[in-house]
């Protein structure tokens, strides 16, 4: 089965306006980027070294003009890493672990109102 998508849900570009704030148990918090996300986790890119972490708080925000706002905490599960040497970025694709209701359909709400899945 190499090769196989694997993920449950589809995969959106995050607007450049989405703030993310990552707290991590040995580094405390930082802002991250987001590159893309969706109903089961995201990917994101940041100057630290995350390769010793696991599971995290993460809280996203975003002031939608048009469309739903998002104000979101929850916990995530780091499932993948790579350093690019070239960049200095640190890339990692999470995977949301824990979060209430509420905070899931307004996340729902928030996907939902993305354009096109990413590629």
């Amino acid at each position: 089965m190499t090769g196989q998508e694997r993920r449950l849900f589809p995969r959106y570009q995050a607007p450049t306006a989405l703030v993310a704030v990552a707290s991590f148990p040995t580094r405390g918090e930082e802002s991250v980027h987001i590159q893309n996300i969706s109903l089961g986790g995201l990917c994101f890119a940041t100057e630290t070294d995350i390769s010793g972490e696991s599971l995290f708080r993460l809280s996203l925000s975003f002031a939608g003009e048009t469309g739903p706002s998002l104000n979101v905490s929850v916990s995530a599960k780091v499932a993948w890493h790579i350093h690019d040497a070239a960049t200095s970025l640190h890339t990692a694709g999470a995977k949301f672990v824990e979060m209430t209701e509420a905070d899931e359909q307004a996340l729902r709400g928030f996907v939902d109102s993305l354009e096109s899945p990413a590629e």
